[in-house]
């Protein structure tokens, strides 16, 4: 049996944070250096034509996968988040998650308890509707407008 000292268990918990900094920052810069290469260029160009839109729509979709990179990150390479992710999604979707992981793969991860998933489900008719009052503004140049 193979004991480690201190120094070794320290060493090892700053390895695997210097790595998963290094992975955050790294999805970062190539999430977010074609938005702004392209947004720099295109500002300092007087024409606004000489880049497709398609480009534009592309970095903004790569800007927006970075929203959702992060998570994603933690879940593969914290062992503690993807343990307490993975209890607060048992909690909210009871129905769909396996209990533990040896029924991850069988029938009975699918909804085995139906009559504990049921009672969480309120039907829609019995649920009460909120309802917000409707002010009504008058301005004088555009007469009287809802909100």
């Amino acid at each position: 049996m193979i004991i480690q000292s201190r120094g070794d268990c320290r060493f090892n918990t700053e390895l695997k944070t210097t790595k998963i900094v290094f992975t955050v920052l790294a999805i970062f810069i190539v999430l977010w250096t074609p938005y702004t290469v392209v947004y720099v260029s295109s500002s300092n160009s007087d024409k606004m034509d000489t880049i497709p839109p398609s480009v534009f729509k592309f970095c903004g979709i790569l800007t927006a996968m970075h929203s959702m990179s992060n998570s994603i990150i933690y879940l593969t390479m914290i062992k503690s988040f993807r343990k307490i992710a993975m209890k607060l999604l048992r909690k909210i979707f009871s129905c769909v998650l396996p209990a533990n992981e040896e029924s991850a793969g069988t029938t009975e991860s699918l909804c085995c308890d139906k009559a504990r998933c049921s009672a969480k489900i309120t039907p829609l008719p019995d649920r009460k509707i909120l309802r917000m009052p409707v002010q009504v503004l008058t301005s004088p140049a555009h007469g009287a407008s809802k909100i």
